[in-house]
């Protein structure tokens, strides 16, 4: 399965735009704009060499303190539709 197919198949779950997904996809946090070009973000990314490898690959899900049982399970409930959709 390709990066574009799983985005694909997550926008079509959850609504959202191809792009959107996209744009959503797991960056390192030395990558972020606000970090990447401090000091400590250019160690990073000498240092951290499996998550620049994995980001391509990566997905963010929501996570935080203000996901309510409601959201958990309509992002678990979106994730299962995407899977099953690439089987």
């Amino acid at each position: 399965m390709t990066q574009a197919e799983l985005n694909r198949a997550v926008a079509s779950a959850t609504g959202e735009t191809v792009k959107t997904i996209a744009d959503m996809g797991f960056v390192p946090l030395s990558a972020i704009p606000a970090y990447r070009n401090t000091p400590q973000a250019n160690a990073a990314r000498t240092r951290n060499t499996i998550a620049y490898d994995v980001s391509p690959r990566g997905l963010n899900l929501p996570s935080g303190q203000n996901m309510t049982p409601q959201l958990v399970k309509q992002v678990t409930s979106a994730l299962k539709v995407s899977i099953d959709k690439l089987k």
